[in-house]
């Protein structure tokens, strides 16, 4: 396995992308309402944004909180592209999976994919392991509905993975860090800052959680993007100290070196990156136990192994790997079905 390609899986970007299209699924919604779900969300963010950085003027990119909901805004919107895209396509590909069917069993598309699988799986290497070289799997990704995401470049891909992460780790530190130290009687003083405080403070981590844990099927985010979110919220530490340089101000009061000791702001700094950490293994927890849940509730097998709302499983690319942060999950429990393989444990 090549270097690259080991980066890239560390990264949350094996080959082929999203093979069980979870960035564009979901088990409780079809991807059409999905997307309007998205879309809406997105829409309201960005407006948000535009509105409250037109009021508050230059210093709105001076503020993590401004930073990371132009973020959401930008995880909604481009993730509602995406699923809108996988729609279009699972139409297509619909239509031309019915159009064939005149000329072939419904299951013989089915059997071929099952057939070269069992092929490759008796070869000398195994699935699993010609999946994390870079090879392709059993068969064309072509072949399957598929979003925009999958044919982007994998730069782009790890770029995708990584917004989801900051998704499922931030909107909770930003809205317990400023319930516990920066809110006070001026937070709903007028309509204006009850507007803003309510969409960046409380909405924001709302529908991030209905998203990324009770929507999505979006995996478990790899351990590597622990480093990276602690790295970003760290790295604004230099902005906020920029910001007093330039302009006069603090963006944020335990920042502030004249009110605070330095080891006082020292603990500040180091309790939020703690606090980021333990955020991101919530986020890790809740992912886990949505996986879990839906398969006891489907009574489909091990955790991961729940159907798909309005998406036939033969419309996902065969992949050994399930949504735990290595490939972790468990099979189906119907061994009659060739689909009940996947996802397998990465493991095996």
């Amino acid at each position: 396995m090549s270097l690259a390609t080991r980066i890239y899986l560390w990264l949350g970007v094996p080959r082929p992308f999203d093979a069980q299209h979870r960035y564009v699924t979901s088990y409780l919604l079809p991807p059409f309402y999905l997307f309007l779900w998205r879309a809406t969300v997105g829409l309201y963010a960005l407006f948000a944004c535009i509105y409250t950085a037109a009021r508050d003027g230059g210093s709105t990119f001076s503020y993590f909180t401004n930073m990371c909901y132009f973020g959401l805004a930008g995880y909604f919107l481009a993730s509602a592209a995406h699923t809108l895209s996988f729609w279009l396509s699972l139409r297509r590909w619909q239509r031309s999976r019915s159009s064939s069917s005149s000329s072939s069993s419904p299951s013989s598309d089915s059997s071929m994919a099952a057939a070269e699988y069992d092929e490759k799986k008796a070869g000398t290497v195994s699935s699993h392991g010609a999946e994390e070289a870079g090879e392709a799997p059993p068969r064309s990704s072509a072949s399957y509905p598929r979003s925009w995401l999958d044919s982007f470049p994998r730069p782009l891909q790890a770029a995708h993975a990584l917004l989801v992460s900051t998704l499922t780790t931030y909107p909770l530190i930003v809205t317990i860090v400023y319930w516990l130290l920066l809110g006070n009687g001026t937070s709903f003083r007028t309509a204006y800052t009850s507007y803003s405080n309510m969409s960046k403070h409380a909405l924001n981590l709302a529908v991030a959680v209905t998203d990324a844990v009770i929507l999505s099927r979006a995996p478990m985010r790899p351990w590597w993007h622990l480093l990276a979110v602690v790295v970003m919220i760290a790295s604004y530490i230099g902005v906020a100290y920029i910001t007093h340089a330039t302009q006069g101000f603090y963006t944020y009061d335990f920042l502030d070196l004249s009110k605070h000791s330095s080891g006082v702001v020292a603990a500040y700094i180091i309790g939020i990156g703690v606090g980021t950490v333990v955020s991101f293994m919530i986020g890790q927890l809740l992912i886990f136990l949505r996986e879990w849940v839906a398969a006891r509730i489907q009574k489909s097998g091990g955790w991961g192994s729940a159907r798909v709302a309005g998406v036939v499983d033969d419309a996902f690319v065969p992949t050994p790997r399930g949504p735990g942060p290595e490939g972790e999950g468990g099979k189906r429990t119907e061994e009659s079905q060739w689909r009940g393989r996947w996802p397998a444990s990465a493991a095996e």
